[in-house]
């Protein structure tokens, strides 16, 4: 390959790289990238940033059900492919913002 070719490129994938930074990107245009891409060729380019692996601590509250209603929610929740206390806490989570609205705010269900 000759000098121009790469040179470019560099400008381009310079170009799209600084693109990838809006706010308007989409998922597929960020994979796209990344597909033609070494995360190697950009690693002097990236910022350090820092998260918190771990979602907000939950409050545990104890709930006393009627054994048929425990079954009940067990078999239900089951059979939507989910375990049965994140199904009450989606539950508890819908209800709020219906009656609270904008007052209640979800983090994690």
């Amino acid at each position: 390959m000759n000098t121009k070719t790469n040179a470019s490129r560099a400008a381009a994938s310079k170009k799209q790289h600084r693109a990838l930074r809006g706010k308007d990107v989409s998922d597929r245009e960020v994979a796209a990238y990344w597909d033609t891409h070494s995360v190697a060729d950009e690693w002097d380019k990236l910022e350090p940033v820092e998260f918190s692996a771990r979602p907000p601590a939950r409050k545990i509250v104890t709930l006393r059900l009627d054994p048929g209603a425990s079954d009940a929610l067990r078999n239900l929740a089951h059979r939507k492919g989910t375990n049965y206390s994140t199904l009450v806490r989606q539950w508890i989570s819908e209800r709020l913002r219906r009656e609270l609205g904008g007052e209640f705010k979800k983090t994690h269900v």
